[in-house]
């Protein structure tokens, strides 16, 4: 493991010299050496965690590497290439692993028990992340214990997954990445664009595969300003959360403010494609840093909204994309655990399972891991319930439910390949943005068992207009329609109808697709 290192600190120090220098051919000739040295390492690695966190530490030598191609020869196809070497490889993997997920792991049970009775032993508290840091009180006490344990579960999850054999006893077999230059942008289907965003301290990159070739649009506005714009949009959105009486007295300023936001975003994204968007029915989207915080379905484009002209989906990663990815048979399952906060979620659970034919239905107390667990590869797989965001660990991010939090960690020993998983709850489709755009939270979880298709949100989203937009969006794919096109029909609707876009664009769909 050493060797690679070095060899990997070595080339990169001489592909900086060689850059230096203007030696165009040495530096590109130590770049691929780095590179190679990078990937022996990252293979030498056993566990998701450890793989998660390879680059840490090392995105200033990517960015240099990108912005370097970028101006030579073939630039756009060499850049590109480059960052899907380095991007969400660690969730690849996962992806790509997911035979050997053994339906739940059922031996790691006693690790979810003991950090379920924690988290029922805390209540409805501050988080842990604020009590562990406290010296007195018994809360604070069991807060670090829950910290303890929640590691303890993330390591047992991390090393079952790396020391499992392969439960391909069925036949099945992992996607291949398909990323390969042309042979991709062959696979694509007609009307359908790839857009990889990259934006560093220099500006941002829209890189679009399509058509003939691989191309990329420029933008001077840096990451942190499109940090700030974000900051700024969800900001404008959380006033939605204090009220209807709120929402109502201050709906025009609430409007106008939040048009502005999304304005501004769309000048860095949305009007440098305006051609490409012209004859484009399906965008599939790579984010990078805040743009995963983008509802880019709302942003405005030719004065409405985007996915009333374009349906909208998000991927972490080109070589995630699969034009041969099977669906999932099994019986829809629908999950729903309500509480007097959120009384909308048993009638969604309800309304739900009615418009899926063959469909299972657990709710109330009999929502738990277990019946999750009991029916694996569903077609679908519908949860409907309160959900967070874990900053401080995004792992134990998850969805409550009467045993507890599902949690990311858990989702990924799921046996979901094929599914779509929708996640009907607040911010269940946040992430934590590491080196490598490496997601962290349901997200991972979702694709770490092998789902075909995600639907999640990016905020505190409204009770009432989450069943209607569920249902709505259910109701589409009855029709034939796909995860992605039926979100956009549902989106579509809401829109048409003026509603604002914190009723209806939080929820995004991500898929590893080309349908």
């Amino acid at each position: 493991m050493r060797l690679p290192r070095l060899h990997f600190g070595v080339s990169a120090l001489r592909f900086h010299v060689e850059v230096q220098a203007r030696r165009r051919a040495a530096a590109d000739a130590a770049l691929e050496v780095a590179l190679l040295a990078l990937e022996r390492v990252r293979d030498g690695l056993g566990g998701d965690v450890q793989r998660a966190a390879l680059l840490e530490g090392r995105e200033a030598f990517v960015v240099r590497a990108v912005r370097h191609l970028l101006d030579g020869p073939d630039g756009a196809r060499r850049a590109l290439e480059l960052l899907e070497r380095y991007r969400g490889r660690a969730l690849r993997d996962l992806a790509q692993d997911a035979a050997r997920i053994v339906g739940g792991a059922s031996d790691l049970d006693p690790l979810r028990a003991r950090v379920a009775a924690l988290e029922s032993a805390l209540g409805e508290r501050e988080s842990p992340a604020m009590l562990r840091g406290r010296s007195d009180g018994a809360a604070a006490a069991t807060a670090k214990q829950l910290v303890a344990a929640e590691r303890a579960l993330l390591r047992a999850t991390d090393t079952a997954r790396a020391g499992s054999g392969s439960a391909n006893d069925d036949g099945w077999q992992p996607p291949v990445a398909v990323w390969h230059g042309r042979p991709f942008r062959e696979a694509l289907p007609d009307g359908v664009r790839v857009v990889s965003v990259f934006s560093d301290d220099l500006g941002t990159c829209l890189f679009v595969v399509g058509g003939e070739d691989v191309h990329v649009v420029r933008s001077p506005v840096p990451r942190a300003a499109i940090a700030d714009l974000v900051d700024t949009l969800h900001f404008r959105l959380g006033r939605f959360t204090a009220g209807p009486g709120f929402v109502v007295r201050h709906a025009r300023r609430l409007a106008r403010d939040t048009e502005r936001a999304l304005a501004a975003i769309a000048d860095v994204f949305v009007e440098p494609l305006c051609d490409v968007l012209a004859d484009t029915e399906t965008l599939v989207i790579i984010p990078s840093g805040p743009w995963h915080q983008v509802p880019f379905a709302a942003l405005p484009y030719i004065g409405k909204p985007l996915v009333q002209s374009v349906r909208v989906a998000l991927t972490p990663a080109l070589g995630l994309l699969d034009p041969g990815l099977r669906r999932a048979r099994g019986a829809p399952l629908v999950c729903g655990f309500a509480d007097s906060n959120a009384p909308s979620i048993d009638r969604e659970a309800a309304r739900v399972a009615a418009e899926l034919p063959r469909s299972r239905r657990a709710t109330g107390d009999a929502a738990t891991f277990a019946a999750v667990r009991a029916r694996p590869r569903p077609a679908c797989l519908h949860v409907a319930a309160h959900g967070r965001h874990r900053l401080d660990a995004p792992a134990m991010s998850g969805v409550r439910l009467a045993d507890g939090w599902l949690r990311a960690a858990d989702l990924s020993t799921l046996d979901l390949r094929g599914s779509l998983v929708v996640l009907s709850g607040c911010e269940t489709g946040v992430s934590s943005i590491r080196a490598g755009d490496e997601v962290h939270g349901l997200v991972r979880g979702a694709f770490a068992a092998g789902a075909r298709d995600l639907v999640a949100s990016l905020w505190r989203v409204g009770d009432e207009s989450t069943m209607e937009l569920m249902v709505a969006f259910h109701r589409a794919r009855q029709t034939g329609l796909s995860a992605v096109a039926a979100l956009a029909a549902a989106q579509s609707e809401q829109a048409e109808r003026g509603r604002h876009p914190w009723f209806w664009a939080g929820f995004s769909a991500w898929t590893r697709a080309l349908d």
